[in-house]
């Protein structure tokens, strides 16, 4: 019984884990990423070894404002990294890295901060089709919009309108059932 290995480590054709580990390898990488470059291009901040990785002990506050801090300082002396030899280096590592390597883009990609587009279950006030697709304002506040998307439709509230139709798909009856 002592003499055969009982846990073994993760890896292909193991168990998956209890949860998606792939918010933490992203923030991982991208941590240690911007860490990494803002040590290398001259910044004395101590980030506590976040330039190896994340520690498991790291609370989200404290990886925030190291990054944060890392990000801070590259943004600041941009400038400078632009004119040096390492900008293409440097840029290459932030947005086109090798292989699966997270990034940035990458990770708001997979992993958006905002809500996506959804279908309404109200139908279109043109068609009569529930096909409306809603798209939630985007990072900049902007309105909401709203669009079907049945092929031969396209409807759209008009823009001095979209009060009302924003009531209108607000509200949880239809308009037939009021």
């Amino acid at each position: 019984m002592y003499d055969r290995e009982i846990v073994s480590g993760g890896g292909p054709g193991f168990a998956q884990a209890p949860m998606d580990l792939g918010p933490i390898d992203a923030a991982d990488t991208i941590v240690s990423s911007l860490v990494h470059w803002a040590r290398h291009f001259g910044d004395t901040q101590d980030y506590w070894g976040l330039a190896a990785g994340l520690p498991s002990y790291t609370s989200l506050g404290h990886a925030y404002r190291m990054t944060e801090r890392a990000a801070g300082y590259l943004i600041a002396h941009g400038e400078t990294i632009a004119a040096s030899i390492e900008v293409l280096d440097f840029m290459d590592a932030l947005f086109t890295p090798p292989g699966d390597t997270w990034t940035i883009g990458k990770a708001a990609a997979v992993y958006p901060t905002r809500d996506r587009p959804y279908r309404h279950r109200q139908p279109c006030p043109r068609c009569d089709r529930r096909s409306i697709e809603v798209a939630p304002p985007g990072d900049f506040q902007q309105e909401t919009k709203y669009r079907c998307r049945w092929e031969t439709c396209g409807w759209t509230p008009p823009y001095d309108e979209l009060v009302r139709w924003r009531s209108y798909f607000d509200d949880t009856t239809t308009s037939k059932e009021k």
